[in-house]
C-alpha cells in the first residue's frame, strides 16, 4: 500500500497508455521539468507537475486527454521548454506535465505541393535541416528566429508565433509565420481530433493538407496560433516550402541614430518591386555584447537571386537607399550581416544570436506598432529603457534594443535583457525591468508578442478590450468546457 501511494493518482493509467519506461512522478524529474528558459513564475515559485508523461504519438495524446477530462486531471503540454515569457502553471503536484518531445520525427515532404510535415514536438532547425537534406537542398522550411535549436515548432506557433511570429521570412519578405503554416493536427480539449487547413478536414476525400488559403467558411487556424497551448494539443504540422536561393549576398550600413537607421529600414521595406531578403537592425547595445567596436547603429541585409546580375541590381537600391542616411559598414560589421543572415547552416549566427545565448539567458520586451505611431513614442520608449540602464550595468546586464519593420507596416521593437539565472539580483532586475517596460508600450499603444506569462497579463490587464477578452474566455469554455488544458494561463486570467 506503501509503494501505491507514493505515486500520482493517474500514475498506473499513463503507464498504460506509453509505458511505464515514459511515466515518472519522481521528484528529482518533477524539479527539473518545473521550469525552463523563463524568468517568472515557475522558476521563481518552482511549480512543480504531479506527474510527467512523454506521449509518441496523436492516439496516445488523444488517450491522455480524455482520462485527464473524466478525472479532472489539468495537462500542461511543453514542446522545447524555450519560453522566455512564462510558461503555464498548472496546479501544482498535481497536474499531467505532456512532454510532447519524443514526437519529433519528419513524416512527409512533398516536393511538388511544396510542403513537409512533421510532428509538433521537433526542434525547428531539425525540421529545417532534414527537409533540406531530403530534398537535396532544393526547397527549404522558414523556422523561428531563435531559439531555434531548442523551440519546437509545435510551441512556436502556440506563442510567439500566433503574436506576430517572427520567421526568417519576415527579414526576408515581410510575411509572418501564420503565412507559413499551412494546417495542424489538434488534439482538442475534450479528446476530439482537428485538421486544419485545406485537406482532410473539411474534404474527408483527402488525405494530406496542402494549404492555409482557401479554406471554406471560417479558418479555425487562426484560433490554434498564440493561443499559448489552451486550447488544444498540436501534434501534427504542415509548412509551406520555399526554394532555396541560388545566389545570396549580405552587406551592412551604419547610422548615427536609430531615427536614420529607421527610415533607411522602412523606405527599403516600401521599395517597389522588393529589394531585400532580409533585414535586421543592430542597436551599439548589441555590437558591444558582441565584442564589436563599433558605437553606431547598423543595419544587416541580404538579397537572394537566380543570377549573381540580379543580387547585384538589388544590392545597388539598397546601397543608394542606406547612403542618404548614412554610410557602408566596416568589414566586421559586414562579417556580422554574413553570420546572422547569410550562413549557410540554417543561418546558424542569426539562429541562436550565438553570443547572446553563450552569456545567458534572455528576458524580453518584444513589441509591435503601427510605423508612424512607433517613431511618435520612440524618445518616450528610449527614455523608459534608459531608467533602468544604471542598474542593468551595476549588475554587468547586457540590454540589447532593436527593432524590425514587418509586413512593411509593422513597428516591431524590443528590448531584451542577458541575465545570470542563477544569480537573484540579475533575475529580479531583468523580471522587473522587463514587466515595467513592457507595460509602458502597451500604454502607449503597442501589443506583446506572449500568450502567456507575464507579457499575456499585461496584455490583458491593460491592453486587451473586454470585449475581445470576453470572446476569449467564451470560446475557451466552449472548447474546454472542464478547464483541463492549461488552466491558469495569464492570457485568458
Amino acid at each position: 500500500m506503501e509503494a501505491e501511494a507514493k505515486h500520482h493518482e493517474l500514475y498506473d493509467a499513463l503507464c498504460g497508455i506509453v509505458g511505464p519506461k515514459y511515466v515518472t512522478d519522481d521528484e528529482y524529474a518533477l524539479y527539473c521539468y518545473c521550469t525552463d528558459l523563463d524568468l517568472w513564475d515557475p522558476l521563481i515559485r518552482r511549480i512543480m507537475p504531479g506527474v510527467i508523461v512523454r506521449p509518441n504519438t496523436t492516439d496516445e495524446v488523444v488517450t491522455i486527454v480524455k482520462l485527464a477530462n473524466r478525472t479532472l486531471v489539468p495537462i500542461v503540454p511543453r514542446g522545447g521548454f524555450a519560453t522566455m515569457s512564462g510558461a503555464t502553471e498548472g496546479e501544482a503536484r498535481r497536474h499531467i506535465l505532456l512532454d510532447l518531445s519524443r514526437m519529433s520525427k519528419v513524416l512527409d515532404v512533398n516536393e511538388d505541393n511544396m510542403t513537409a510535415t512533421f510532428e509538433a514536438g521537433i526542434p525547428c532547425a531539425k525540421a529545417e535541416v532534414i527537409i533540406k537534406e531530403r530534398t537535396n537542398g532544393k526547397f527549404e522550411a522558414h523556422g523561428p528566429l531563435m531559439p531555434g535549436r531548442t523551440v519546437s515548432w509545435g510551441g512556436w506557433l502556440s506563442g510567439i508565433a500566433g503574436g506576430c511570429g517572427l520567421t526568417y521570412r519576415d527579414f526576408i519578405t515581410g510575411t509572418l509565420a501564420h503565412d507559413d503554416t499551412a494546417g495542424m493536427k489538434i488534439v482538442l480539449p475534450t479528446g476530439d481530433i482537428l485538421q486544419t487547413g485545406l485537406g482532410p478536414g473539411v474534404n474527408v476525400h483527402l488525405t494530406e493538407t496542402y494549404s492555409r488559403l482557401l479554406v471554406p467558411g471560417i479558418n479555425p487556424s487562426y484560433l490554434f496560433l498564440g493561443d499559448g497551448g489552451t486550447l488544444g494539443i498540436k501534434t501534427e504540422i504542415t509548412v509551406k516550402l520555399y526554394p532555396t536561393p541560388k545566389v545570396m549576398k549580405t552587406g551592412s550600413f551604419l547610422f548615427d541614430s536609430i531615427e536614420k537607421l529607421f527610415r533607411a529600414e522602412f523606405d527599403i521595406s516600401r521599395h517597389d518591386p522588393p529589394v531585400h531578403d532580409g533585414m535586421f537592425g543592430i542597436l551599439p547595445t548589441m555590437f558591444k555584447l558582441n565584442h564589436i567596436p563599433i558605437e553606431k547603429h547598423g543595419m544587416v541585409y541580404s538579397v537572394h537571386g537566380s543570377v549573381p546580375e540580379e543580387c547585384e541590381a538589388r544590392e545597388k537600391v539598397i546601397k543608394e537607399i542606406c547612403a542618404k542616411y548614412g554610410e557602408p559598414g566596416t568589414e566586421i560589421s559586414d562579417a556580422m550581416a554574413y553570420a546572422l543572415l547569410g550562413e549557410p547552416n540554417v543561418r546558424g549566427g542569426m539562429r541562436d544570436m550565438a553570443g547572446t545565448f553563450n552569456t545567458g539567458i534572455l528576458a524580453a520586451a518584444d513589441s509591435y506598432m503601427p510605423v508612424d505611431r512607433f517613431l511618435e513614442e520612440l524618445p518616450g520608449i528610449e527614455k523608459k529603457v534608459a531608467e533602468w540602464a544604471p542598474r542593468a550595468e551595476e549588475l554587468g546586464i547586457p540590454g540589447l534594443d532593436h527593432f524590425e519593420i514587418v509586413d512593411n507596416s509593422i513597428a516591431y521593437y524590443a528590448i531584451d535583457y542577458v541575465y545570470d539565472n542563477a544569480n537573484p539580483e540579475h533575475v529580479e532586475l531583468a523580471r522587473d525591468a522587463t514587466a515595467d517596460i513592457a507595460e509602458y508600450l502597451v500604454r502607449h499603444g503597442a501589443s506583446t508578442w506572449q500568450s502567456g506569462g507575464i507579457l499575456g497579463k499585461v496584455n490583458r490587464e491593460l491592453g486587451f478590450s473586454a470585449t475581445h477578452l470576453n470572446l476569449l474566455r467564451t470560446i475557451k469554455k466552449a472548447l474546454d468546457p472542464n478547464n483541463v488544458l492549461n488552466p491558469n494561463n495569464t492570457m485568458f486570467g
